[in-house]
């Protein structure tokens, strides 16, 4: 019982410290060792791995808070705003590759990360590439530095409110498309968005057609000046409040069925 207490209250104190967002750096008197079936608490990493008699057949894990270039173990959760920046082989961690992590929130404005990395929200990848770093995955360049117009690859994340105006093919994306993003809060009314862009809240799509500006996928038309009996496309989202009181063919929307919306009450 006295081992338990004394895990519980590490435990307890370790949380505390990732709530009040203090970072602890290597050898931190934090570290504690788990059993492999056991959750890792929410902001902890898997340090190391290897087999033991004390769990049963399951791994045991060295669990600890993050720091910059902490090595952690391929199965660890990722906490938020932590990315990958290589990947290696090692002994200790029970089978599972090893990784390098770093807060994305004190590295400037461009980070080298792995392919198998999350990417943080507001990050964008700018180029893939081919590295000895990152094991078998693909390098990424990422930033935080979002402009109209900014130049990605196909594979990146859209930060929320931002859409795909065009897509092409780029050697700088490692076999994705490259794509063009805009900023839909500052773009006006009415943009030329491509089919494989996210269409923002509010925003209704109001034509489909062919065009060679993206990549393969077909082009859309999207606004956010909505009206009672406006046409939309059957592809459209329909914002909230709003309902569809007619569907019928047209030429606006493609293959597509146009749609009618109102506002209701």
């Amino acid at each position: 019982m006295k081992q338990t207490g004394m895990w519980l209250a590490r435990l307890l104190t370790a949380l505390a410290l990732v709530g009040s967002g203090l970072v602890l750096f290597a050898g931190s008197a934090q570290a504690t060792t788990i059993c492999g079936n056991t959750p890792v608490p929410p902001g902890m990493v898997i340090t190391s791995a290897g087999t033991s008699n004390s769990c049963g057949g399951y791994l045991v894990e060295t669990i600890d808070l993050p720091y910059n270039g902490v090595r952690i173990c391929g199965n660890s959760p990722i906490p938020g705003g932590w990315v990958i920046t290589s990947v290696y082989q090692t002994n200790s961690c029970g089978g599972f590759l090893g990784e390098t992590l770093t807060n994305s929130t004190n590295s400037g404005s461009t980070i080298r990360i792995c392919g198998n990395s999350p990417i943080p929200d507001g990050w964008v990848v700018a180029s893939a590439y081919v590295t000895a770093t990152c094991g078998d995955y693909l390098g990424e360049s990422i930033t935080n530095a979002l402009s109209n117009g900014i130049r990605v690859c196909g594979n990146t994340p859209v930060p929320a409110g931002w859409v795909v105006t065009s897509a092409y093919p780029n050697n700088s994306c490692g076999g994705y498309l490259g794509e063009t993003l805009t900023n839909s809060a500052n773009s006006g009314s009415s943009i030329r968005i491509c089919g494989n862009s996210p269409i923002p809240g509010g925003w209704v799509v109001t034509s489909v057609y062919v065009t060679n500006s993206c990549g393969g996928y077909l082009g859309e038309t999207i606004t956010n000046a909505l009206s009672n009996g406006m046409h939309v496309c059957g592809n459209s989202p329909i914002p909230g409040g709003w309902v569809v009181t007619a569907v019928y063919q047209t030429n606006y929307c493609g293959d597509y069925q146009t749609e009618n919306i109102t506002k209701v009450a």
